[in-house]
């Protein structure tokens, strides 16, 4: 796993994390056809917006323009993408055909 300076000092202060994002890195990316049932979206490991079938609930409100040091997206309560300062870290999510209406359901 090639980090960036920035992605390697951001994630040195968090072993748990780091540990995290190394398994999720080792995982397959999920199928072109999947459609996860529940997603979060965590800003500094804090849960912040919640989709569950299609349902999205905000868990926590965040200033406009409040940059979070990592957000993290789960699928199913699995790590699916991983960013630091809009680096992905971990991008399981690649091979996914009908990602953006999964993130933007109507």
């Amino acid at each position: 796993m090639n980090l960036s300076f920035q992605a390697l000092a951001v994630l040195t202060k968090e072993p748990e994390i780091f540990a995290e994002v190394t398994e999720a890195n080792n995982q397959l990316p999920f199928a072109p056809d999947y459609q996860p049932t529940h997603i979060q979206i965590r800003f500094d490991d804090v849960p912040c917006l919640e989709v569950v079938d299609g349902v999205a609930a905000v868990l926590v409100n965040c200033p406009v323009n409040y940059k979070p040091p990592f957000t993290a997206f789960y699928f199913d309560h699995s790590l699916a993408l991983f960013l630091i300062n809009g680096e992905a870290i971990v991008d399981r999510t690649h091979a996914m055909a009908n990602l953006d209406l999964q993130l933007n359901p109507t």
